[in-house]
C-alpha cells in the first residue's frame, strides 16, 4: 500500500461517542409531539445516518405534519441544549490518535453528516479545533453520505492525490461515500455500527487503536 499523506475523519462514532446524544435529542422533539423512539430502533435504523435521513424516517414513522427542515431544525436545537449540559466523549484511542499524528504533522479533515452547529462546540470545548486542515459538515453540501460530495470536496481542499488519503468511517454510507470517491477506507466497526456489519471497505478494524496500529507504518 503507498504512503498515506493525509487522513479524513468521520465524525459521529468514529471519533466521538455521540449517538447517544441524538437519540436524546430525536427523543425531545419526538416526545413533543406526544411519541417516543425505542432505542433498538434508533440503533438499528437512525444511527450513523446523516440528520436528514433522520428527520425523513421519523417524519415517515410517525406520520408527522411538520415538514424535514423543521424537524431537523427542531433535532439540532434540542442537541444543542443537551450539549450545553452533557459532554461529549471520544471514542476510545480517538484523542491518542489525534495527538499523535498532529505531533507528526500529518493532515487531517473530517467529513460528517453533523451539521456545524454540532460539530463546532466539540471542537472549541476539546481545543482540537485547530488539529485539522479542513471540516466539511452537512452545511457545506449539497449531498450527504452515501453520497461523496463531502469526500470529494475535502480532498479537493486538502490538494493530495486521491491515492495519497485514507479515510476513517464507522458506517456503511459513510464507507458507500468514501469508495465513490475513490479514496482508500477503512472501517471501524464500533459499538453502534455492531448493528450493521460493515462491508466495503478496503479493511475492516474492531477500533480506532486496531487500525492505528495497521497503518502506522504508511503514515510515517
Amino acid at each position: 500500500m503507498r504512503k498515506i499523506k493525509a487522513i479524513i475523519f468521520d465524525f459521529d462514532g468514529t471519533l466521538v461517542d455521540s449517538e447517544n446524544i441524538h437519540y436524546q435529542s430525536w427523543n425531545t422533539v419526538l416526545i413533543s409531539f406526544h411519541y417516543e423512539l425505542s432505542s433498538r430502533d434508533y440503533f438499528e435504523n437512525l444511527a450513523g445516518v446523516p440528520t436528514l435521513g433522520n428527520a425523513s424516517y421519523v417524519k415517515v414513522k410517525y406520520a408527522l405534519k411538520q415538514n424535514i427542515t423543521t424537524l431537523v431544525d427542531l433535532k439540532e436545537q434540542a442537541t444543542t441544549k443537551i450539549m450545553a449540559t452533557e459532554r461529549v466523549r471520544f471514542m476510545p484511542y480517538a484523542k491518542e490518535l489525534l495527538d499523535f499524528l498532529y505531533q507528526k504533522n500529518i493532515p487531517m479533515s473530517i467529513v460528517t453528516g453533523s451539521s456545524r452547529k454540532e460539530l463546532d462546540p466539540f471542537l472549541t470545548s476539546e481545543n482540537i479545533r485547530h488539529y485539522f486542515k479542513h471540516t466539511i459538515t452537512r452545511d457545506d453540501v449539497n449531498l450527504s453520505k452515501p453520497n461523496p460530495e463531502g469526500y470529494l470536496k475535502c480532498a479537493q481542499l486538502m490538494g493530495f492525490k486521491k491515492t495519497d488519503y485514507l479515510v476513517l468511517e464507522d458506517t456503511q454510507g459513510g464507507i458507500a461515500a468514501a469508495k465513490a470517491a475513490n479514496l482508500t477506507c477503512f472501517g471501524i466497526q464500533s459499538d453502534t455500527s455492531l448493528h450493521h456489519k460493515l462491508q466495503g471497505a478496503d479493511t475492516i478494524f474492531a477500533n480506532l487503536e486496531e487500525a492505528f496500529l495497521h497503518f502506522k507504518p504508511i503514515v510515517l
